[in-house]
């Protein structure tokens, strides 16, 4: 989700979407929600990403979710670029990622 909030209204839209829990990043440009039925790590939170390693309680099933919110400029998306790197050899799971850009700096 995409908000132009602030973290305090975080769990209204939790609420009002019927999740269970939520979580912001670092700058509070990603949110991120889930159901109960799910555990979360965080792996990795910067200003441009969240890494988050989900296990199912009953299924003891695993994966992991990077939500990027980047940057405009080039030069500094490659913090975002290392954030992930850093990801990629953490872990030895299914591995998501997707986002946007949009942060003119």
């Amino acid at each position: 989700m995409e908000p132009f909030q602030g973290p305090h209204d975080l769990d209204k839209y939790r609420s009002s979407l019927g999740m269970d829990k939520a979580m912001a990043n670092y700058s509070s440009k990603i949110w991120v929600f889930w159901n109960a039925d799910w555990e979360a790590e965080v792996i990795s939170d910067s200003y441009q990403q969240i890494s988050i390693k989900f296990k199912h309680g009953r299924l003891q099933r695993e994966f992991v979710i990077s939500t990027v919110y980047a940057i405009c400029c080039a030069l500094e998306r490659l913090e975002l670029w290392e954030s992930l790197e850093y990801v990629a050899d953490e872990i030895n799971h299914p591995w998501l990622v997707g986002g946007g850009g949009g942060i003119s700096m």
